[in-house]
């Protein structure tokens, strides 16, 4: 045995109990005397690692692994140093690597599936994470760490298949059964989940909780019956159990209840201040019940609060800020240095019909639009899924050092361009299952894909490009008044300025790109849309080549709707309305900051000052 055989042990213990120096210290203190003790040195990369020295845990990490390539734990632990440190593409090189050298390992390829989720490279985590679940034996700990890790990296795919095979292993653990309800929740299969959660209830799970994830679930899918019934029972059994409280206020409010939403908001954020909790949710949906009964100052004020207590959370600290503006301007650079203008203008003889890209800015209409037009059967609407962005990332994986996204784009050629459109389409048969596109067109609505228009430019030089607009005043207002799930856009509408600040980019973007880059594009404007629904999906519809079918006309139908997985899900399950329109009127005083910034593009969409 050697005499360091248990120092690795100890660091680890020290590091579990919050104590990374004395780990360090142990470690170096350790390697002084027996610089031989290369798994020493591996955990002492790894405390580096956590306190934050990434560039010392990649070079002491690296230097172990030039003198062991055959270790795959080696490989992984620098692996995950590379990923800290930013190396994604180096990361994947060296868990492939232990890959072949530990083809069992369920550890080697979940490693492998954060660094190429890491690299943006969603399919190919989506299916390391599965074949890592195969290895993992059917015992209750593994797939409970397996469930929790596919949790962490958003694969709701992997964590269902975990989550079942854990309720299948020890069906009397109310945990396994709470995972599967979540995991069928994210993947909007709203009568399992409510299943699996009954039986996590039946098993002795807080059943006051899981009456208000029901309700949660229920009314994002519009069953505000089901919703209302389910929060009233979370509420009996634990009447300061805020979430449930949270749903039940925006039942009453969309049931036309927005007094009572508000007396119920106001009881809970006296509540939640009594113990010192802040309650952002409760907050803004005080304030879109204020906005219900007319009392727009303080629907201002309390969205204000909320959207403000929201931005001062970890979650929202822990995303980039950056990322769009950045992106934003080295597009616009790439655009506006003409170099764009050399692209070819088709594909290969015999492609595969493009997408139709429907894009513009959230809260413009575009779910409606998509709702319409996809009930027709020769299109088959995507949801927003990640295709584009799929694309974007597997650039960035092909110029690794090249950190400017226009830059990549500027040094794509044809054999590139044909591996990022395999992306794009690897991505549809994932979504839509194989050949169940058959002839019909991809109709791929994500608004903030105007971002990446010199992108699908180049990928798709043949495609249609259809354009949101709507008041850029009623655009803002309306994001900076909703409650997004957090991604690299949506914590810029936490504030009015920085939602404004953000639209006036994008919007900025859009008009170069569509002087400059040859695109077969149309607008569609929301205030003509909901006033002449049919006409305007007749004109639609025939700029794409489509005859006209009565379905477009029925896409409201119970029986034909699609789940909706946008912020707008509450909405377009009313029947077209007009109220939104000119929304903005009502806080014109509190949106006077703003009003400059967006002046431009008021104006040159057509809308009056």
């Amino acid at each position: 045995m050697h005499p360091w055989q248990e120092v690795p042990s100890q660091a680890v213990a020290l590091v579990r109990q919050g104590r990374l120096e004395d780990a360090q210290s142990l470690c170096e203190q350790t390697l002084r005397r027996h610089p031989e003790a290369d798994p020493v040195a591996c955990v002492l990369g790894q405390v580096l690692l956590q306190r934050g020295r990434t560039a010392s845990a990649v070079e002491l990490l690296g230097t172990i692994v030039a003198e062991k390539p055959d270790s795959a734990p080696y490989r992984v632990a620098l692996a995950r140093a590379l990923v800290a440190h930013g190396r994604h593409w180096q990361a994947v090189e060296h868990l492939r690597e232990a890959e072949r050298l530990a083809p069992q390992s369920p550890q080697v390829r979940s490693s492998l599936a954060e660094a190429l989720l890491a690299c943006g490279d969603r399919e190919g985590s989506h299916d390391k994470l599965l074949e890592a679940l195969d290895r993992v034996p059917a015992q209750a700990e593994p797939l409970a760490q397996f469930a929790d890790f596919a949790r962490r990296l958003g694969s709701w795919q992997a964590m269902h298949a975990a989550a079942e095979r854990w309720s299948r292993a020890v069906p009397a653990d109310p945990a396994a059964w709470s995972a599967l309800g979540e995991a069928l929740g994210h993947l909007h299969r709203l009568t399992d989940a409510i299943v699996a959660f009954e039986k996590a209830m039946a098993l002795g799970a807080p059943a006051a909780l899981y009456h208000a994830r029901i309700a949660e679930l229920a009314e994002h899918a519009n069953d505000l019956p089901l919703a209302q019934e389910r929060a009233e029972r979370a509420l009996k059994l634990d009447p300061d159990l805020f979430d449930a409280a949270a749903v039940f206020a925006r039942v009453l409010r969309r049931r036309g209840s927005a007094a009572e939403a508000r007396d119920v908001l106001r009881a809970t954020i006296r509540r939640a201040e009594s113990i010192k909790k802040q309650l952002p949710a409760a907050h803004v949906g005080l304030a879109q019940a204020l906005d219900a009964l007319g009392e727009y100052d303080e629907a201002f004020k309390e969205m204000t609060t909320g959207q403000d207590a929201w931005s001062r959370t970890p979650l929202a600290k822990a995303v980039s800020r950056e990322f769009f503006p950045r992106l934003i301007r080295e597009y616009r650079t790439l655009v506006a240095s003409g170099a764009c203008d050399a692209w070819g203008r088709r594909r290969a003889e015999g492609a595969r019909p493009a997408p139709v890209f429907f894009v513009g800015f959230p809260r413009s209409g575009t779910t409606l639009t998509e709702q319409v037009l996809g009930a027709h059967p020769a299109l088959a609407p995507t949801d927003e899924r990640p295709f584009v962005r799929s694309m974007a990332d597997r650039l960035r994986g092909m110029f690794p050092d090249r950190h400017d996204q226009g830059e990549a784009l500027r040094c794509l050629d044809e054999a590139g361009r044909e591996a990022l459109e395999a992306v794009y389409w690897r991505g549809v048969e994932r979504h839509f299952g194989p050949g169940v596109v058959g002839s019909r067109r991809v109709f791929d609505k994500l608004p903030m894909n105007t971002c990446w228009l010199p992108l699908i430019r180049r990928v798709f030089p043949d495609a249609k490009v259809l354009f949101a607009v709507r008041d850029p005043r009623d655009v803002v207002l309306s994001c900076f008044f909703q409650e997004f799930a957090v991604n690299e856009a949506n914590v810029h509408f936490m504030h009015l300025r920085s939602t404004a600040e953000l639209y006036a980019q994008v919007m900025g973007l859009w008009m170069i790109c569509r002087d400059r880059l040859a695109l077969d594009w149309r607008i569609t404007r929301y205030e003509e849309f909901v006033n002449d629904v049919e006409g305007s999906a007749r004109a639609l519809l025939e700029w794409l080549g489509l005859e006209w079918n009565d379905d477009v006309l029925r896409f409201a139908d119970p029986q034909r709707a699609r789940l909706v997985r946008t912020a707008s899900y509450a909405q377009v399950a009313r029947p077209v309305h007009r109220e939104a329109v000119a929304r903005w009127k009502r806080y014109a005083r509190h949106l006077e900051p703003v009003l400059p910034l967006l002046a431009p593009f008021v104006s040159s969409f057509g809308y009056a000052p």
